[in-house]
């Protein structure tokens, strides 16, 4: 249990002595965030992978641990009669390696439910910057308390103690077989960062993608269904478009809406006369959503007709828009009392 210390005011000078552990923290989380949105460096699966992998499985947690328990851990009263009396101050170096990979387990996946409730989703992105935004908080609360009690009773890493017996038994091992221990200890570390490193450079990278939904408005919100189904000539229905570039780089997208005099043969759609209706530019950047609203006024309105929206990246539109050259396509059949939408990938 940790004791409790008041919080008293906080001498200027100790602003620039923050804890090394914490400094620590504070390095790993912006390795991280440079390595999710630096243009460059996010694109280095070496730096990438393991940089996540430390933050996502410790630092959340270590931060709130530290915010708990600001004090250096004691041991055990020995008189065995007085151990009821008596509370422990603080708590040892792997009981805090426990609690912070368990808390981190903890406070990741909710950090990831609640943005399920936010416009953005599940995006490596927010998630980030909401696990950032909890760490560096639970950290500062960590500095200040930490500042607020006694100096010999403040938790240190004794990273001094732990790099000098590792020298100790390297450079001056008791008998041969400490040397000989030591000098495999060395090895296994040396391969096992060598064997993270190849597989991190050579893990399978995500697809890059966009999606693509068609949307109409109902009842001020905009929904993926009960599109209209029947268009009467000079009566102009509204659509909204919307695209999430998942492309890993920003991304002109071109639109292409056109009006096909189709129909369904033998399982497929054989397509007479196509004619371009509107044609639209956005631009989004990584993991941005664009929306374009538009109005469609199909000029054979009077026989079966199928609208299509078709998406191109980066102004790659041929001279003679269709279905088959678009990077991705969603598409309308009107008239026919049947609505159906699909989203392709060319």
């Amino acid at each position: 249990m940790a004791a409790d210390h008041s919080l008293g005011p906080v001498p200027f000078r100790q602003l620039w002595q923050i804890p090394a552990d914490l400094v620590a923290v504070l390095g790993v989380t912006a390795v991280v965030n440079a390595v999710v949105f630096a243009p460059i460096v996010r694109e280095i699966p070496m730096l990438r992978i393991p940089a996540i992998l430390v933050f996502v499985l410790f630092v959340p947690g270590y931060a709130v641990v530290a915010a708990l328990y600001p004090e250096q851990g004691e041991s055990p009263p020995s008189d065995e009669s007085r151990e009821s009396d008596r509370l422990r101050a603080g708590i040892d170096g792997s009981e805090r390696v426990a609690l912070s990979i368990g808390l981190s387990a903890v406070i990741v996946p909710i950090v990831g439910f609640l943005f399920t409730f936010t416009s953005w989703g599940i995006q490596t992105g927010p998630i980030a910057i909401g696990i950032t935004a909890f760490s560096l908080i639970l950290t500062g609360v960590a500095v200040v308390r930490r500042w607020t009690i006694p100096e010999a009773e403040r938790f240190r890493v004794p990273y001094e103690t732990w790099l000098a017996a590792a020298r100790s038994s390297v450079l001056e091992p008791a008998d041969r077989a400490d040397a000989v221990l030591s000098i495999l200890l060395v090895a296994s570390v040396l391969l096992a960062a060598g064997s993270v490193g190849f597989a991190a450079t050579n893990l399978p990278q995500e697809d890059d993608f966009s999606t693509v939904t068609l949307l109409v408005e109902d009842d001020g919100e905009l929904v993926a269904d009960d599109y209209p189904t029947e268009f009467e000539p000079g009566e102009e229905q509204e659509f909204v478009l919307a695209i999430d570039n998942h492309e890993r780089q920003t991304v002109d997208y071109t639109v292409v809406v056109a009006e096909q005099d189709a129909e369904v043969r033998d399982n497929e759609t054989v397509v007479h006369e196509e004619r371009e209706l509107e044609r639209f530019e956005i631009q989004l950047e990584h993991d941005e959503t664009g929306t374009i609203e538009h109005d469609i006024d199909p000029t054979g309105a009077d026989d079966e007709v199928r609208i299509v929206w078709l998406v191109y990246l980066d102004d790659n539109v041929p001279s003679d828009p269709s279905v088959d050259d678009a990077s991705y396509h969603v598409h309308l059949w009107g008239e026919s009392g049947a609505t159906e939408t699909t989203t392709d990938e060319g």
